[in-house]
């Protein structure tokens, strides 16, 4: 199937004038509503309004860089649509970069149906990436100009769902030479307990974890341990501090770091996560790491899509 044949003409809108985020889900409520797509359903227009008013309540869906992809999956919907719009003016939609949005995708899909919504999902996000792809949607000034582009694309979804489809980009890069105390810095930024240590060109050398970082300077035998009682004055953070001042991320890098082709299936995904016990597994392509997954990641691209 073909990502076009999903985006109606009468589902595109351009230059969209609005400071309202709510009334973008009108907007968008009519347009579907507009492309006939709702005919002979049991879902109508206030229905299919709510439920992505219902879903943006629970968490923005601004992805930053200007791009949003709201979605819903709907009971009684049949199929799956989506819809598209530029605004004249970007508009505040509670990313976590703070940038308005510029370009918003919608999809609506049925409720069994998860998988091809998540791949539509991917397709767009990657797309997007592109900042020479994302100006040329934000000029341009036709619904023609924007369907006879996806019409020449010819982007596809279905199948199996892989770890390309539900992966993000690395929140941060840490190199070698970075110091110890920078790295914690930055996993607390992104609120990671995880991080992969790469090369120049993006190749893992090894990876940090909080579980690892907590257990730096604890002594063997403790793990052995059922109780703390009678070592209760141990300080298990007094090597860390003396430590970290000269430490690199090179120096406490771990070489026990999960990797999977982009082409991995979720089944895939969800064994090294659960039964090897990984905090996340890094996706890597012609031996460059593209992407991540955690269990976190898994959980909301997928369960709570």
């Amino acid at each position: 199937m073909k990502l076009d044949d999903f985006l109606h003409p009468k589902c595109i809108a351009v230059n969209v004038e609005t400071e309202d985020k709510w009334e973008v889900f009108s907007i968008i409520a009519d347009m579907i509503n507009n492309s006939g797509v709702l005919d002979n359903q049991i879902v109508d227009r206030d229905l299919l309004l709510n439920e992505m008013i219902d879903r943006e309540k629970s968490q923005s869906t601004a992805l930053g860089e200007g791009l949003a992809i709201p979605h819903a999956r709907i009971k009684g919907f049949e199929g799956m649509i989506m819809a598209l719009i530029t605004f004249k003016k970007p508009i505040s939609f509670g990313a976590l970069d703070n940038k308005p949005v510029s370009i918003l995708w919608a999809i609506i899909v049925a409720e069994d149906k998860p998988t091809l919504a998540l791949q539509a999902y991917s397709k767009i996000y990657a797309l997007m990436q592109d900042a020479a792809i994302r100006k040329y949607f934000e000029t341009a000034d036709s619904v023609d100009t924007i369907k006879n582009y996806f019409t020449k694309k010819c982007i596809t979804v279905g199948g199996v769902l892989t770890a390309r489809d539900i992966m993000r980009e690395p929140c941060t890069h840490i190199s070698p030479d970075m110091p110890l105390r920078k790295v914690v810095q930055e996993m607390r930024i992104h609120k990671t307990e995880a991080v992969a240590v790469e090369d120049a060109n993006k190749r893992i050398l090894g990876e940090i974890t909080c579980d690892w970082l907590f257990q730096f300077g604890i002594p063997d035998f403790f793990n052995q341990l059922q109780s703390v009682a009678f070592i209760n004055r141990f300080d298990p953070f007094e090597k860390y501090f003396n430590e970290e001042s000269k430490s690199t991320a090179g120096d406490i890098m771990q070489q026990n770091y999960a990797t999977i082709p982009p082409d991995a299936t979720i089944i895939e995904v969800v064994f090294i996560l659960t039964v090897k016990k990984h905090i996340q597994v890094y996706v890597v392509e012609e031996g460059r790491c593209i992407g991540v997954i955690d269990r976190t990641e898994v959980l909301d691209r997928i369960l709570d899509f």
